[in-house]
């Protein structure tokens, strides 16, 4: 297995650390958003043969087979009709595309494997444990008990965007809310008296959450999130979390207490930005070419 310092660093399980080309990264971050339990690098034992793929997916009928690049190998045609290919072009294109041709395979073989829960096998311990190492040295949970952050950790996924992605919109049904780990996100509005959104601010430091509208407030997103740069984030699915710390109410009060500040310094921006919007709409013409 080729990897190097970086992805023994940053994975949370053993496929992560695989070195492959940008194509296979590309499909690979993709199944893990689609939430499709893969193998990589995977050796595929069947109709009397074996044969190598870059990525397996275990259904409940067989398993379905995954290559990229530039050509397809001969297979036996046994096996075809289990085996996708897709070349680096179609993989840019459109690798969720590429993960729904994948799922349409899996479905005729009668559905995916589920995934093991997380905490459950040795990889979702491992994922577990790396999950509740990270949120111990983040200002939002420090200091809470260890069985405490393995808890929230149960119901966590890390998510990886590339620059210009947007992590939601404005007005958006909000189900989840993030945890920074890596990059630089903008927190931007939209109002329709605006040529262009209006920033509330950059999010670029380790442990600044967004989102929070999936935790608390009316249901959805007050806000746009995009990224700036590559971003990598811890994603927590919102409701699990609220009725966790509901029924919780120590690390409740510790962590809603913090939210709160979070929530302090947000509004503080946006009442700076909103003055800031009606200074410049008071000041005459003149005024405004001056700057």
């Amino acid at each position: 297995m080729l990897t190097n310092g970086k992805r023994l660093n940053e994975a949370w399980e053993i496929n992560d650390l695989f070195l492959g080309s940008r194509e296979h990264d590309l499909l690979w971050r993709a199944l893990k958003e689609a939430r499709l339990h893969a193998e990589r690098n995977y050796i595929i034992r069947e109709a009397n043969t074996a044969y190598r793929v870059d990525f397996a997916v275990m259904c409940r009928e067989g398993t379905v087979g995954v290559t990229c690049g530039d050509r397809a190998g001969e297979l036996p045609r046994a096996v075809r009709e289990r085996l996708l290919h897709f070349t680096p072009a179609q993989i840019d294109a459109s690798p969720q595309k590429c993960v729904e041709a994948i799922v349409t395979a899996a479905a005729r073989l009668g559905g995916v494997v589920p995934e093991p829960i997380t905490g459950q096998g040795t990889q979702g311990r491992r994922r577990g444990m790396v999950i509740s190492e990270m949120l111990a040295k983040l200002e939002l949970f420090k200091g809470l008990p260890e069985e405490t952050l393995r808890s929230i950790a149960a119901f966590c996924d890390q998510v990886s965007f590339e620059p210009h992605t947007t992590i939601f919109a404005m007005g958006q049904p909000a189900d989840r809310t993030y945890l920074l780990l890596e990059g630089k996100v903008q927190l931007a509005l939209h109002a329709t008296a605006l040529s262009k959104p209006a920033t509330v601010t950059y999010l670029e430091t380790a442990g600044q959450t967004f989102g929070w509208s999936a935790v608390i407030g009316s249901g959805y997103y007050t806000s746009a999130a995009q990224a700036v740069t590559p971003v990598r984030a811890i994603v927590f699915r919102g409701r699990e979390l609220m009725q966790y710390l509901t029924q919780n109410p120590a690390a409740g009060f510790v962590v809603m207490q913090r939210v709160a500040q979070v929530m302090s310094q947000r509004l503080g921006a946006m009442r700076k930005l909103l003055l800031e919007t009606i200074i410049d709409c008071d000041r005459p013409p003149s005024a405004l070419a001056e700057n």
